[in-house]
C-alpha cells in the first residue's frame, strides 16, 4: 500500500501522539494537526489552498470549539479526501466515510489498508466532491 498522507484532527495530545507513531510506523505521514476550532479552520483553508496535501482526514467527534460533524462537509467539498472519524459517541462523526472507535489503531489500519490508492479512478469514484449530498 502506498504512503497516505493524513490530516488529523484531535484536541487530545496523547491521542494526535499515538496516531502520529502508529501511522509513521505503518509507512504513513501525518502532515497536519488541528487541536481546536482556530487551528482546524486553519489547516482545511491550507487543504483547500494546496498549502497542505493530504488524502485522508482523520477527525475526533468532538474537538475543542468545535465538532468533527462540522469539519467533514468542509473536507468533503474539496473532493480527493478520505474521511475517517474517530469518535466515542454512540452515533460516531457525521459526513464521514467511516466511523471506528477512538483509540483503535487496528481498525485504523484495516480502512486505510482498504482503500484505493490516491490518484487512481476508484479513488476519485469514492472520494469526489460531488458525494457531498449522498
Amino acid at each position: 500500500m502506498p504512503e497516505l498522507k493524513v490530516a488529523h484532527f484531535d484536541d487530545h495530545d496523547d491521542v494526535r501522539a499515538y496516531t502520529r507513531d502508529f501511522l509513521e510506523f505503518h509507512n504513513h505521514q501525518v502532515v497536519a494537526d488541528a487541536v481546536d476550532r482556530r487551528t482546524s479552520e486553519q489547516l482545511i483553508e491550507f487543504l483547500r489552498l494546496g498549502v497542505v496535501e493530504a488524502n485522508v482526514a482523520i477527525l475526533d467527534g468532538d474537538i475543542k470549539d468545535i465538532s468533527g460533524d462540522e469539519i467533514a462537509p468542509q473536507i468533503r467539498e474539496m473532493g480527493g479526501i478520505a474521511i475517517i472519524g474517530l469518535s466515542g459517541r454512540d452515533h460516531g462523526v457525521a459526513g464521514v466515510d467511516i466511523n471506528i472507535p477512538k483509540g483503535d489503531g487496528g481498525a485504523i489500519l484495516q480502512v486505510l489498508q482498504g482503500l484505493p490508492e490516491p490518484g487512481t479512478l476508484e479513488w476519485g469514484e469514492r472520494f469526489s466532491a460531488q458525494r457531498a449530498g449522498k
